[in-house]
C-alpha cells in the first residue's frame, strides 16, 4: 500500500469511529441536550430510559472520538462539548432526517 493511500485509508477510519459514535438514538439526543450546555451525568440519566451503566457506556462512546469531554467536580461528571463541530454534524443529521421525511432525498436520486 502507498503511503497516500494508507493517510487516506486513516482518515476514512478515524470518519467512520466518529460515525459509529453518532450510530444510536441516544447518543444523538445525549450529543444535543450536552451542546445546550454541560450537563451532569446525573441530569442526563433522567432525560434518558436507562441505568447509570448505559448512559455511561453512550457517554464513553462519544468521548473517545472527542465529540464530548468530562470534567469532575467530587463525585459528580459534568460533560460539555469537546469539539466545535460536533453542533454542526447533529444539526446536518437532523436536517437530513427531516428532508427524508418529506420523502426530498428520494426525488434527488
Amino acid at each position: 500500500m502507498r503511503n497516500d493511500e494508507r493517510s487516506m485509508s486513516g482518515k476514512y477510519e478515524a470518519q467512520s469511529r466518529i460515525a459509529k459514535a453518532l450510530s444510536h438514538p441516544t447518543r444523538l439526543f445525549l450529543l444535543d441536550q450536552i451542546a445546550e450546555g454541560e450537563r451532569c451525568v446525573c441530569e442526563l440519566k433522567g432525560l434518558v430510559d436507562a441505568d447509570l451503566s448505559t448512559v455511561s457506556r453512550h457517554l464513553t462512546a462519544l468521548k473517545e472520538v472527542g465529540l464530548i469531554i468530562d470534567r469532575r467536580r467530587g463525585t459528580q461528571v459534568f460533560y460539555r462539548i469537546g469539539s466545535p463541530h460536533a453542533h454542526d454534524v447533529t444539526q446536518l443529521l437532523a436536517d437530513m432526517a427531516k428532508e427524508e421525511a418529506e420523502g426530498r432525498l428520494d426525488s434527488m436520486r
